[in-house]
């Protein structure tokens, strides 16, 4: 079976499991630092993969990854996941439940990268045009300091991208100049 089609219907199960538990939100928090953690730290995924590993020492890896505080439904979804052999998985299957939990809410990703902090006004106001560009009023907005842009910020949006930097805009003129 396709990896993307066995991630998707645990992530599916976890979902509709977790809705009917009225626990949705709080599983989704607790996918995304699971996700978050494996971006972090390659070691996990090491870990979990190893046969010397036991089945409770990978439950508790992956619980730590929550500070030992996972709702009962995500603790009983990652016994099941390493029950049914799957961990290896589990990367996929947080990021599929993200995407499935902010499909059903509604709920759209915005990253900005900018120079400096932004202000709280600004980000008001970038989460006011994401939500008229998008439609949604639900947004959660990343952000992320980059010193190399001079100036300004660079916004994505799903496959959109609004690059208001001084570095964006050195580069089009160096481009559009022939150099």
């Amino acid at each position: 079976m396709n990896n993307g089609k066995i991630s998707i219907r645990y992530a599916r199960a976890l979902l509709l499991s977790a809705k009917e538990k009225k626990v949705a939100d709080k599983v989704y928090s607790e996918m995304c630092a699971i996700e978050e953690a494996f971006d972090k730290f390659s070691d996990i995924k090491t870990n979990l993969a190893s046969p010397t590993i036991t089945a409770a020492e990978k439950q508790d890896l992956l619980l730590s990854t929550l500070a030992n505080k996972a709702s009962k439904e995500t603790e009983a979804f990652i016994k099941f996941v390493i029950a049914q052999k799957r961990i290896d998985y589990m990367p996929m299957i947080a990021r599929m439940y993200g995407k499935l939990y902010r499909e059903d809410c509604n709920i759209v990703i915005g990253n900005i990268v900018s120079a400096s902090a932004l202000s709280d006004e600004a980000v008001a106001s970038i989460k006011k045009y994401i939500a008229k560009l998008s439609g949604s009023k639900n947004i959660e907005l990343h952000s992320a300091q980059d010193k190399t842009l001079v100036g300004g910020f660079v916004l994505d949006i799903d496959n959109y991208r609004l690059d208001a930097s001084i570095k964006g805009q050195l580069n089009k003129l160096e481009y559009y100049a022939g150099h």
